[in-house]
């Protein structure tokens, strides 16, 4: 409640000091309209409308902003409109003061990371009232900048809950271009009364780059986070005995065109509501494999990845991954990742790539999945391009005591567009998944989903999409942040406005 005091009289105040004269407003606006309805679910032609408009207002040194969000559809079950976020923002050379909704990161995010997907749309499954993907803290964020020095410190509540209070600090400072040092605190307090603090600690350093030499490049990272202890505890870097603890550490090197990197984690009892710690997971594009991307468990999980990748040629890269990781109740997770991918040139107006992935991940039920791909584009005459995808994954499924299944899933598609004006997407999602199978009701040994898009640019500020067809949803990651998509039969439309 003081948050929101505090933020309404900033509104107020800057509304005083600043004419609208001087006011430079932009904004966006995402309009999405759906008819249509989940597999089983009535009525099949329901009709959804949300939309999402962020304004913002520029008065020198100092921008406000507002997010509007609404959510209407044709039973009127859970309609909802209103104000989601607004913020006063003032800075200058040196810092920074925010109040109202803000977004914040603690070294890599093992105590604090609050943050945003935007254009993504939150649509829970049943009948849930849909929403921007923000995690939003609600208080007020101050930074300051001082030569080497760079402070941070915040206190507010969980934006979407107001149940929680969170407080934080960090400190870093530069030892020239090549080091950097940090330390952080955060303090969580719940409506109940209990209360938690947490500490972590940092280097960012490049030893070569200290030495001056910049031809090869070394970059380190080390962060280590414990909740609940003494200063001293956390001097002992300790990892068991159930002291909840957070240590992530990567290196890496980059050398002509070889490029090697590492990363390590170790979390135990660290789900600390919002922080983010670094899952260690290779963010992939590709459609089959994006959607059984690994979601980390931070209360018990402990692995590494390692990755390769190497110029053959200026148009040829080789790629190779192998990430790892051990959690709780035998779970497991593992992957092995090889792409070879194909770069256009002067002489050659296409493109490509081909890989292949193997691994399990019992934490979703996937055992010994092999997945195949290419794909390719070619830039034609006029503006004119294409695209092919190809796509295919043989797994089984595990149910416990139970013996596995077998599952194929086949996804390609074809795109044609032609720049600024639009673009033409057609997706064949074919599967033998008993799972998805029986949330659309098919029959036979396949289940074949359909997708037709339709994308144009109407203006240089706007933009339109058109879907048609059945998505069998699950798992989407964007930006190595997975959520749940409903499946869907129908229509859908967004509208992407900015001015």
């Amino acid at each position: 409640m003081q948050a929101q005091r505090a933020a309404r009289l900033g509104l107020l105040w800057l509304a005083v000091l600043c004419t609208p004269a001087a006011a430079q407003v932009s904004g966006t606006n995402l309009l999405r309209c759906q008819v249509g309805n989940q597999p089983g679910l009535t009525p099949r032609n329901r009709q959804d409308v949300y939309d999402e408009l962020n304004l913002d207002g520029a008065f020198d040194q100092a921008h406000v902003g507002v997010r509007f969000e609404s959510d209407r559809e044709s039973e009127q079950l859970n309609p909802f409109a209103g104000i989601t976020q607004r913020w006063v923002d003032w800075s200058d050379g040196l810092g920074r003061v925010r109040v109202g909704n803000f977004y914040a990161l603690l070294g890599r995010g093992l105590l604090h990371r609050s943050f945003e997907l935007p254009g993504v749309v939150l649509d829970p499954v049943g009948q849930g009232t849909r929403s921007a993907f923000a995690r939003a803290m609600d208080g007020v964020l101050t930074e300051f900048t001082a030569g080497p020095l760079h402070a941070q410190a915040f206190s507010g509540a969980v934006a979407a809950e107001q149940s929680e209070q969170l407080s934080g600090a960090e400190l870093t400072s530069r030892a020239g271009r090549n080091a950097r040092l940090g330390a952080a605190y955060l303090r969580s307090k719940s409506s109940a009364g209990s209360q938690e603090e947490s500490g972590s600690g940092f280097v960012d350093v490049d030893p070569l780059g200290v030495l001056g030499v910049h031809t090869v490049s070394l970059p380190l990272y080390f962060e280590y986070a414990q909740t609940n202890g003494s200063v001293g505890d956390w001097w002992k870097l300790r990892r068991g005995g159930g002291t909840p603890h957070a240590l992530y550490a990567s290196s890496g090197l980059l050398w002509r065109r070889l490029g090697l990197s590492a990363e390590w984690k170790d979390y135990t009892d660290f789900s600390r509501g919002l922080n983010d710690p670094p899952s260690l997971v290779r963010e992939q594009t590709y459609v089959l494999l994006n959607r059984n991307t690994h979601v980390l468990d931070a209360r018990h999980e402990s692995g590494y990845q390692l990755e390769a990748s190497y110029g053959l040629s200026d148009a040829i890269t080789a790629t190779a991954n192998v990430s790892r990781a051990a959690g709780a109740r035998l779970n497991r997770y593992r992957e092995r990742f090889v792409e070879l991918r194909f770069a256009p040139s002067d002489g050659r107006a296409w493109e490509g790539a081909v890989f292949y992935d193997q691994g399990e991940d019992r934490v979703s039920a996937l055992a010994n999945s092999h997945v195949l791909g290419a794909s390719g584009g070619v830039r034609l005459r006029a503006g004119w391009s294409g695209r092919l995808d190809l796509e295919l994954q043989r797994a089984q499924q595990t149910h416990g005591a139970l013996p596995a299944t077998r599952f194929e899933d086949l996804y390609a598609a074809l795109v044609v567009s032609r720049a600024d004006r639009g673009s033409l997407a057609v997706s064949w999602d074919r599967t033998s998944d008993a799972l998805v199978r029986s949330v659309f009701g098919g029959g036979g040994a396949y289940l074949h989903l359909v997708n037709v898009v339709l994308g144009a640019q109407l203006s240089p500020r706007q933009e339109a999409t058109l879907t048609l067809g059945r998505s069998r949803g699950g798992r989407a990651c964007t930006a190595g942040t997975c959520y749940q998509v409903p499946p869907f039969e129908g229509a859908e439309l967004r509208l992407v406005s900015r001015f």
